[in-house]
């Protein structure tokens, strides 16, 4: 096996670090999906509350619900996962934020909101010359990147640097917002 960035390859394997659109990716390991699927489908119980990530594997898990598994209460930042759900009659939440093309994924809202508080209450953060922003500055491959604008004395930049990535960091765990680690699909042939 030879180790590469987010998983592993046979020797004579070939390595594919694009990211596959939605459609793609549904074409591939259908079985074993729909396996997957109707396991995860059968646990759920009509008082849970569930997430559910954008993904195919997901997406085949909405499709095999059935029974009381239909009146659970679900979150998703996938798109077909949600109508799927509501077409199926049930109570779906969905956190706003921006959509990406590729997996049909909401992303960032939370983390962005989280962010612009944090800057908003911080004592070093000056109001002047302009107030402190939150935008999305781009989508990378396995991230997308918030960029903070704000205004601090020069005698306070590095501490402020430093304290407001730790503030960062306990400001996402406990608003229950993780970073997941980058993640592609690798296909061997």
């Amino acid at each position: 096996m030879n180790k590469v960035h987010g998983g592993a390859t046979l020797p004579d394997g070939q390595f594919l670090a694009d990211e596959p659109t939605m459609a793609a990716k549904e074409a591939l390991a259908v079985g074993q999906k729909r396996s997957i699927a109707q396991a995860a489908a059968d646990l759920i119980r009509a008082e849970d509350f569930i997430y559910i990530d954008a993904g195919t594997t997901t997406l085949a898990m909405v499709r095999a619900l059935s029974g009381p598994a239909l009146e659970a209460h679900y979150v998703t930042n996938g798109i077909a996962h949600a109508r799927l759900l509501a077409q199926k009659g049930c109570r779906v939440f969905v956190p706003g934020g921006l959509l990406r093309p590729q997996t049909e994924a909401i992303i960032g809202a939370a983390a962005m909101a989280a962010l612009q508080q944090l800057l908003d209450t911080h004592p070093q953060v000056l109001r002047e010359p302009e107030e402190p922003i939150v935008r999305v500055k781009e989508q990378a491959d396995s991230a997308i990147v918030l960029l903070a604008r704000f205004w601090c004395a020069n005698a306070d930049y590095w501490n402020l640097q430093y304290d407001l990535l730790q503030q960062v960091k306990l400001t996402f765990d406990d608003k229950g917002i993780s970073i997941p680690f980058p993640q592609m699909d690798v296909h061997v042939k």
